[in-house]
């Protein structure tokens, strides 16, 4: 945190409950001219409110890995972005992971390996929507797409009045949905955002710059 306000001059706030530490913390920002933008309180890290944040960095064991999880993904918004250092959470893939030589951690750790995990909490896009898709005209496209997931991994399915429809390459990152679908005779690339229970974007097709506006809103589930 205090590297990331000297450097970049983000503002954070560390939470520990080691009294030694966040003091020795707090005396550290104010030597390095940042204590206005790096603060450290001491308090439990599952009480900690974390919905402001737009990056949470951790570098705790597993199991407390797996325990912040819920927290994580009920509190931080769509697009915030978990960055933890050796240690990952089974089950949610990471968006990015990366390896380092650090010759300084092999005495202390036995290796001199360092490893890093980007996770980007997702929007929940799980279910049934109504979309329509403006392609001109009086020829308005109303199509259902239903769309499985498992955090950020999505795969989708749609259909029309005349069948089903076959969807490529979904994508969710964060509040935004990518996907390519066929309507008729043309195939589109789909980019938009997520809302709540509305997705908005435009959709165009290869060769073509015209941007077609396209929207969706979640229908409610069946009982």
């Amino acid at each position: 945190i205090i590297t990331a306000a000297r450097m970049f001059k983000a503002s954070g706030v560390g939470v520990d409950i080691d009294t030694k530490l966040v003091e020795l913390s707090n005396r550290q920002a104010k030597a390095d001219g940042v204590h206005d933008r790096a603060k450290f309180i001491e308090q439990d890290m599952f009480k900690a409110d974390i919905s402001k944040a737009t990056v949470v960095t951790l570098y705790v064991l597993p199991d407390f890995m797996e325990k912040l999880r819920p927290k994580l993904l009920a509190e931080l918004k769509p697009g915030s972005r978990v960055v933890a250092h050796d240690y990952y959470m089974s089950g949610w893939y990471p968006d990015r992971q990366l390896s380092l030589t650090v010759p300084e951690k092999k005495q202390a750790n036995g290796t001199d390996k360092a490893y890093l995990y980007l996770w980007i909490v997702p929007s929940t896009v799980a279910g049934d929507w109504r979309m329509e898709l403006e392609p001109g005209g009086n020829r308005r496209q109303l199509i259902v797409l239903t769309i499985n997931q498992q955090y950020q991994m999505i795969n989708a399915y749609a259909k029309n009045a005349l069948g089903e429809m076959k969807i490529e390459t979904p994508l969710l990152r964060g509040d935004e949905i990518s996907f390519n679908l066929t309507v008729g005779a043309n195939a589109y690339q789909f980019t938009g955002k997520i809302r709540d229970d509305k997705m908005e974007g435009t959709a165009v097709t290869p060769g073509n710059n015209q941007l077609l506006p396209w929207r969706a809103s979640k229908l409610a589930p069946l009982q």
